[in-house]
């Protein structure tokens, strides 16, 4: 059976390789942030997310992502 979680794992999994070659690149940053926000893994999608807001490469759905995973710590 099809599992939405599965498809999020698989997504940080492909993005945990694809930063092993392009460590620089915001967008893998921000996917697999967001696929750490939908596996409720907060402080792994922060992490991802704070990397990308001290780049120059921040976009407004990073500083929103992190708003909602800082609701979510408290």
């Amino acid at each position: 059976a099809y599992s939405i979680t599965s498809h999020w794992q698989e997504v940080v999994e492909n993005c945990d390789k694809a930063i092993q070659l392009n460590p620089d690149d915001a967008s893998t940053y921000r996917l697999r942030g967001s696929a750490y926000y939908h596996l409720d893994r907060n402080e792994k999608a922060l992490a991802d997310f704070d990397r990308i807001v001290q780049s120059v490469n921040v976009k407004a759905v990073d500083l929103a992502f992190r708003s909602l995973i800082y609701g979510r710590l408290g």
